[in-house]
């Protein structure tokens, strides 16, 4: 009933003392607290007695922590060796020992979020500043843009998708900011974002999913703006193309699927020029959605006939790539027939007679805007957009119409060549022929394009020295950049 203190008094014990009914319930609560389980609203004595629970408080002690954390079972006071970092701490050694910050450590679910948060913000700064035209311009259009997808919950559940939004804002906040802990972190999440996306490839159900081919440019997107290998995005372009056509062209007729088609197609037409391949947009089934692309438009009050022109003339412009790798295959084929030569030039030159149309319509449409003439030419496109979009598109036509020049002259010369070649040595005919060979210069035009990506520079943004608008100028042009083809004008 008594407890005996240091000092040698008595002094009552409430829990051995006997209570009488006058006593307040309050009395034995209180002797209780210690023993109340943290499980329920109100403790499980507390439950059985019909009482209410005054609650259990819990003293809390808030440090900073690593995951080095010894703790010796042995004693019977447990001395925490918790490593206090001090502030003389260098970057690298808290991205390699993985501090956490004392929001990580009470809330790791909201911390969590707020990085999400600020990273998918960072992803539309990127947008921002390295898409800048490209986006502006024809967003516009779009019935679904890259900022609903990022601010949509709906595709949320995608861990592949969500991973890829995180590695690109978090490197465009690290660029800017230049912290490298920033870039280091972004390419853990690349890392994962790859990881989710290889698991996603291999379920049947997942493969052909919107969010699945939009992981799959964020990645390539983010090879281009990290260079993490040489021609690393290029080996994602290849895989991003074959989604494509695994999807097939109707899937990209509207909705997100016009999106992603629009977002990278300028890369898939680049890519397949520095590695001298036909690039699969020039199938007919991809030409065949255009005016669908443009009924959608309509219906949804966004027509530009500045777009439609666009659209019309990258479809053209993505022929060159197979134009190149025919023209270099029949060079080198010592058995072509004439005819397989002149079934090409009838290709080309329609190719090429189509780009100067669209050539012509596109600058006497901008002509007349300007003069306000025609205001419905760039229809919903901001009328500061129309500039800019007009003068890459122009770039882009041009290019092309000059590499389809310099097959023309290529195989001309090639023609030439072979007619000399079944005349005798001694007769006069060949000393002409010979010297017209010389005129034409084909070796050095034969050359260029045997070269191939041998000749071709450019892999990235970082080797051209203008990262910030590098991607604009591949997507506005539809791929057609000027070191694309060493044998242009």
């Amino acid at each position: 009933m008594y407890t005996a203190t240091s000092q040698g008094t008595r002094i009552p014990n409430p829990i051995l003392m006997p209570r009488t009914a006058s006593q307040s319930s309050g009395t034995l609560i209180a002797s209780i607290h210690s023993q109340c389980d943290e499980t329920h609203p109100e403790c499980l004595r507390c439950q059985r007695r019909g009482l209410s629970c005054p609650g259990y408080v819990k003293d809390r002690k808030f440090c900073a922590y690593s995951k080095t954390v010894s703790i010796d079972q042995d004693e019977k006071e447990t001395k925490s060796t918790t490593t206090i970092r001090s502030a003389q701490s260098t970057p690298k050694d808290l991205v390699a020992t993985g501090a956490s910050s004392m929001d990580q450590v009470l809330a790791p679910t909201l911390a969590a979020k707020n990085i999400d948060l600020q990273c998918r913000e960072g992803f539309c700064t990127f947008l921002d500043t390295k898409y800048r035209y490209q986006y502006y311009g024809h967003s516009c259009r779009l019935g679904v843009t890259w900022f609903d997808m990022v601010r949509s919950n709906q595709y949320s559940a995608a861990e592949a998708f969500n991973w890829g939004l995180r590695s690109v804002g978090a490197l465009q906040m690290g660029r800017a900011l230049q912290d490298y802990r920033l870039v280091h972190a972004s390419r853990e999440m690349y890392g994962r974002a790859l990881y989710h996306l290889a698991r996603t490839l291999n379920d049947p159900a997942l493969v052909t999913a919107d969010t699945t081919l939009a992981a799959a440019i964020l990645l390539g997107g983010y090879e281009m703006a990290n260079v993490t290998g040489e021609k690393a995005w290029m080996l994602h372009s290849r895989g991003i193309s074959h989604l494509y056509q695994l999807r097939g062209a109707q899937a990209h007729a509207d909705g997100m699927g016009r999106t992603l088609l629009l977002s990278f197609k300028g890369f898939l037409v680049y890519e397949a020029l520095l590695n001298g391949e036909r690039c699969f947009l020039e199938d007919k089934e991809w030409k065949q959605i255009i005016p669908q692309m443009i009924e959608d438009e309509k219906r949804r009050g966004k027509v530009s006939r500045l777009g439609a022109l666009i659209d019309y003339a990258g479809h053209e412009v993505a022929r060159c790539p197979g134009f190149v790798k025919r023209t270099r295959s029949l060079v080198a084929n010592t058995s072509a027939s004439d005819d397989e030569r002149e079934d090409l030039v009838e290709s080309i030159t329609e190719c090429q007679n189509t780009l100067y149309e669209y050539q012509t319509e596109l600058t006497t449409g901008v002509k007349s805007s300007r003069r306000s003439q025609e205001a419905d030419f760039a229809g919903v496109i901001s009328a500061d957009l129309v500039g800019p979009l007009w003068d890459f598109s122009m770039q882009g036509v041009n290019a092309a119409i000059a590499i389809l020049e310099q097959l023309l002259t290529v195989l001309k010369a090639d023609r030439s060549r072979r007619k000399v070649s079944t005349v005798r040595p001694s007769q006069q005919d060949h000393q002409s022929g010979k010297n017209a060979w010389e005129v034409l210069d084909y070796s050095s035009i034969s050359r260029a394009i045997a070269a191939g990506r041998r000749a071709r520079q450019a892999p990235g943004p970082e080797q051209r020295g203008d990262f910030e608008t590098w991607f604009d100028r591949v997507s506005m042009t539809m791929g057609m950049l000027e070191e694309t083809a060493p044998f242009m004008y």
